[in-house]
């Protein structure tokens, strides 16, 4: 999280206090490929990346599995507890948090900075003959700020899913106007494009570290659980330049559409028209 008043980030980090260490276990690969092409060095490209509906992690609480994937563009993560396993076990830290509080209808608000994110309402259920049969379930806070589960009865010789999603949110911009216009999860990873008229909006990987014109266009790629900004670009002429389209392909590759007043926009070799005559 940016805190724009300070110009410093913040990052609120989600943990799960007294968990074993284990290995992710990818499941469900997926057709698309994605290809890391950054600088001029093909050496130190990485391509063919494959990708997975879902990230598994194994008994990080005994009898407890933490799956990862994604819905609706939207990350998610389940809690799976195997027959006779205790789900009293699962406690979840925020580090970098300044408060936890529970918000209207029980969901969860997390706040750093000032700002906060939210888990709603956690969902929990037992299958039972292809049907979801629901468990109440809702968040506890200890004074020490760890986030367990309260569970309604259910039956404990067989599996349980608690659901507690994420609503995600990810301060990205700098000191002056930021929009972010069109968002795209794909790939395991989110995806922004929209305006900035922010000089020290933050370009990491930048293909244009620094803005042109009045506003210019961004685009942004966080990893899937929006913790970690991989890269972020302006683009634009010297006049105004917004971003207000945005796909992904199944390879990664971005296509953004706009608009431009700049006769100078970055154009390349090859380009269906290289000049901008109207604005």
């Amino acid at each position: 999280m940016k805190d724009r008043a300070a110009k410093t980030s913040m990052t609120v980090a989600l943990a799960f206090r007294g968990a074993s260490p284990v290995t992710p276990i990818e499941e469900a690969p997926l057709s698309g490929r994605v290809h890391y092409l950054r600088g001029a060095d093909a050496r130190q490209w990485t391509t063919d990346v494959p990708t997975f509906e879902r990230l598994r992690y194994k008994n990080v609480y005994p009898g407890i599995d933490v799956v990862f994937y994604g819905t609706d563009r939207q990350l998610e993560y389940d809690f799976v507890v195997a027959p006779h396993a205790d789900p009293a076990a699962i406690a979840l830290t925020f580090r970098g948090a300044d408060s936890i509080r529970a918000g209207a209808g029980g969901d969860l608000i997390v706040s750093a900075a000032g700002r906060g994110m939210m888990h709603k309402l956690p969902a929990a259920y037992q299958d039972r003959g292809g049907r979801r049969v629901p468990v109440a379930a809702s968040y506890a806070i200890a004074s020490d700020g760890a986030v367990t589960f309260e569970l309604g009865d259910y039956d404990r010789s067989s599996p349980l899913t608690i659901d507690p999603m994420i609503v995600l949110s990810r301060f990205l911009g700098g000191t002056d106007s930021d929009i972010a216009k069109r968002v795209v999860a794909r790939n395991g990873f989110v995806y922004l494009a929209g305006e900035t008229c922010s000089a020290d909006f933050p370009t990491q990987g930048a293909f244009q570290n620094a803005r042109s014109g009045l506003c210019d266009a961004f685009i942004s790629k966080f990893s899937g659980d929006g913790t970690q900004l991989v890269y972020s670009t302006y683009l634009g002429g010297t006049s105004t330049d917004y971003a207000n389209g945005l796909a992904v392909d199944a390879a990664g590759a971005i296509y953004v559409a706009g608009y431009t007043a700049s006769i100078d926009f970055p154009t390349t070799p090859g380009a269906f028209d290289r000049t901008c005559d109207n604005g």
